[in-house]
């Protein structure tokens, strides 16, 4: 149960202009992503742009998502530190896509069990992020079980990239897949694996890092994750789809599957 008291926060002008900095460049780089991974998707053949809609999709949110950080929508305060709502409406949109991002490659369509596992991961993502905001929320009694809790999701999701889904790309996706799916997985899970660490030094957990520097990181492995990921995916399909041969109406993933 969450006991802490919780107040809107109201914004000072003037305060934390180097935070609000680093939310502005989280705002205009996504939004520039935004831009480049749209004009991307138009080199794509029709049967792949699924991967950069997605792609799109998460950069889209994440800016309105620093935009609204930027201004303050949704900043309470709990126990003296400002808990940012926005980040983590952000973060329980954006991680799923994040993982149906990488689906999409390791899982050609005919793979029986693709649903089951996307909705599997898709159920661990949501309540990773949740049970991190209530940790967020909680007071200094139970915060730490909310940490347990939403960090012991992150380790399943990670079994699940790493043992289950690697084994299936390795067997029905083919050796181009399976690197791609590798790439991918490993770029993303050393970015997140940042993430549970910056909360428990940040002003959430044990303080030892500002909340200026908490956003600065923050800014930083959302670019990366997002933008970058993004990138490197759609470039990569695109590459793919060369040397593929697909049929018309076929994508490069099945096209490439044993």
């Amino acid at each position: 149960m969450v006991t802490a008291k919780v107040e809107v926060y109201i914004n000072h002008k003037g305060e934390n202009m180097d935070t609000s900095s680093w939310l502005w460049i989280g705002t205009i780089g996504m939004g520039l992503g935004s831009l480049l991974l749209a004009l991307l998707a138009t080199t794509l053949r029709k049967e792949d742009r699924h991967h950069a809609t997605v792609a799109v999709g998460i950069t889209v949110i994440a800016a309105t998502s620093y935009y609204a950080l930027v201004h303050n929508f949704g900043d309470l305060m709990v126990a003296g530190n400002t808990v940012q709502s926005a980040r983590y409406v952000d973060w329980v949109l954006t991680t799923p896509l994040l993982l149906l991002s990488l689906c999409l490659v390791a899982l050609p369509s005919k793979v029986k069990n693709r649903v089951w596992t996307i909705a599997s991961l898709v159920f661990l993502d949501v309540y990773m992020i949740v049970t991190g905001y209530f940790a967020t929320l909680a007071d200094a009694n139970t915060k730490w079980m909310w940490y347990v809790l939403s960090s012991v999701a992150l380790v399943i999701i990670a079994y699940m990239l790493y043992v289950s889904i690697m084994k299936t790309v390795k067997s029905v996706g083919g050796a181009k897949l399976s690197k791609l799916y590798t790439t991918l997985a490993v770029y993303l899970s050393v970015l997140w694996l940042a993430y549970p660490v910056i909360w428990l030094l940040g002003t959430s957990g044990q303080g030892k890092v500002s909340f200026q520097t908490e956003n600065a990181v923050y800014a930083v492995l959302d670019l990366l994750a997002k933008v970058g990921f993004g990138l490197l995916l759609v470039w990569n399909i695109k590459k793919l789809s060369d040397s593929a041969n697909a049929k018309t109406d076929e994508t490069t993933v099945d096209a490439l599957a044993k």
